[in-house]
């Protein structure tokens, strides 16, 4: 499969408030062993986007994040590169240094970052944007708190370029590490968990709507979803970790394109 050579996926992380309740007992599942059958199932079979086609995805950092910013950031990465390199032998992400961070206050970033006349940093760049005004000219239709565009996934030896920008206008800072979680889902390849869109769903993607509280696609990362509580955007523990639901379809997605250690 050819990379795509303008936008190949828009997708955005809505936020929605709840209130605050008791976190539940933290349960981290196991990764996939290398050898693992896939044992994703047929109401999942859309739920992907194109694979990337070279790893390890260099990333880099707007220097609007500061450090308590870039340490959430470089938890999702590292919790993203342990099942990688554990279940499938590969490194997926190798984050530049600090010193390395680029300016992206006036550069464009959505939709538009794959349609500018700009050079594109080849990899991935996160940004950070302050504004909502701003963040409403990136043409984000939702009130969303991230969302991630894949201009190209990278072929005939060429660089992916991607691009992740994330919504703290409205000081949500501590749901950080959950959305940059999900949304380093989507660089890899994945679509949401189920279809929150009534003409997606079909036998091969199941609706949101269909599942219950503890139904292992609502409790993916990869929910169409995330509920914050508070003025910081305080969300549970368990949208912090990979869930299995997460790791199997990713696993399945590229034990047939890597070659496992």
């Amino acid at each position: 499969m050819k990379a795509f050579a303008h936008i190949a996926a828009v997708i955005s992380l809505p936020i929605f408030i709840g209130a605050a309740g008791c976190d539940a007992q933290l349960h981290v599942d196991p990764f996939p062993v290398a050898g693992h059958k896939c044992g994703l199932r047929s109401d999942q079979a859309r739920s992907f986007l194109p694979p990337v086609k070279s790893f390890p995805i260099r990333v880099v950092f707007d220097r609007g994040f500061d450090r308590d910013d870039r340490a959430k950031l470089n938890v999702a990465i590292d919790r993203w590169n342990a099942f990688g390199e554990k279940s499938l032998g590969v490194k997926f992400f190798e984050a530049e240094a600090p010193e390395a961070a680029i300016d992206m206050s006036a550069m464009p970033f959505a939709t538009h970052y794959c349609k500018a006349s700009v050079k594109r940093e080849k990899g991935l760049v996160l940004v950070k944007v302050t504004s909502e005004r701003r963040w409403r000219g990136g043409e984000d239709k939702e009130k969303a708190g991230a969302v991630t565009i894949r201009c190209t996934t990278g072929g005939d030896g060429a660089a992916p370029e991607m691009s992740v920008a994330f919504n703290v206008s409205q000081g949500r800072e501590d749901a950080l590490l959950a959305e940059a979680l999900h949304e380093l889902g989507h660089v890899l390849g994945l679509g949401h968990s189920c279809a929150n869109e009534e003409k997606r769903v079909s036998k091969n993607y199941r609706a949101c709507s269909d599942l219950g509280d503890e139904d292992p696609y609502r409790i993916a990362i990869m929910y169409p979803e995330l509920e914050v509580h508070g003025t910081y955007g305080r969300v549970s523990p368990d949208r912090e970790i990979l869930h299995a639901n997460d790791m199997e379809r990713v696993y399945c997605l590229y034990s047939r394109l890597v070659s496992p250690k």
